[in-house]
């Protein structure tokens, strides 16, 4: 920090930001036109006291929870954790176990592979329809002849 004579709450600021790749300028208010004219609106009063402590919360901040959850959930589990869901009765069980055996697990994709012994990644059901219209809908997308693929 080069200016001298900071003051506590750019100091604040500073540590905040101190994780992100960023230059700080500072300039007094008669030369900064933006900050002097936000600084006098009505509703706005300069804090006297910098001596609050830094407040880490952030308003806008949640989280969203995943409310469907893949196809391949249990898949992923097993070859990651080697977990199975204990509720299924055997013969569920017994047939997972006979298809998991086509499935390779490298972060963050899964992948199939398939008789003709091509992999094939899997992908939610919400992101099939994107999949398809760039396959066939989108400028690029068709069988490379005069007609594009209907809907």
């Amino acid at each position: 920090m080069e200016k001298k004579d900071a003051k506590p709450r750019l100091i604040r600021w500073i540590l905040l930001l101190q994780e992100f790749d960023v230059e700080i300028r500072d300039k007094k208010g008669s030369e900064n036109m933006v900050a002097d004219h936000l600084s006098r609106l009505v509703g706005h009063k300069k804090e006297e006291k910098d001596e609050r402590a830094i407040n880490e919360s952030f308003p806008d901040e949640q989280l969203f929870p995943i409310l469907t959850l893949p196809w391949y959930v249990d898949i992923i589990n097993f070859l990651v954790a080697d977990t199975i869901q204990e509720f299924w009765p055997k013969k569920k069980k017994q047939h997972f176990l006979s298809q998991v055996k086509y499935y390779a697990w490298e972060d963050p994709d899964l992948f199939k592979v398939e008789v003709d012994q091509v992999m094939r990644r899997c992908i939610p059901e919400e992101k099939i329809r994107s999949v398809l219209y760039h396959a066939h809908s989108s400028p690029c997308g068709g069988h490379f002849s005069g007609q594009k693929i209907g809907h």
